[in-house]
């Protein structure tokens, strides 16, 4: 994950992935993960989840992952990201989610 210097913003993209045939479940609990975040947390500047499946009559070369989650995410400061990643509502989320870390970033 990035951390930014004392006091700068935080900008980092998450690579997750729902494990086969816990779509239906995951992602009604993502966009709700992402309203709460956006709506409770005021060091949290952007919280965007982006997953294939919003988008099935788009086409992209080559076509995505059809199990992979992307977070867009910029926090005030390293601070206001911690509070984040260690607050209870994320990691409720983490301890809950039906996903796959993603080994080439080390993120989950």
């Amino acid at each position: 994950m990035t951390q930014g210097a004392s006091g700068k913003p935080v900008r980092l993209i998450s690579k997750w992935f729902v494990l086969p045939g816990h779509e239906r479940a995951v992602l009604p609990a993502l966009r709700k993960l992402a309203a709460v975040v956006r709506a409770t947390e005021p060091g949290t500047l952007m919280y965007l989840v982006h997953t294939p499946y919003d988008q099935r009559k788009l086409r992209s070369t080559p076509p995505p992952n059809s199990g992979l989650v992307l977070f867009f995410e910029m926090h005030a400061s390293p601070k206001a990201f911690d509070v984040h990643v260690n607050g209870s509502l994320f990691t409720t989320f983490d301890a809950r989610c039906l996903c796959a870390a993603d080994s080439q970033s080390g993120s989950r």
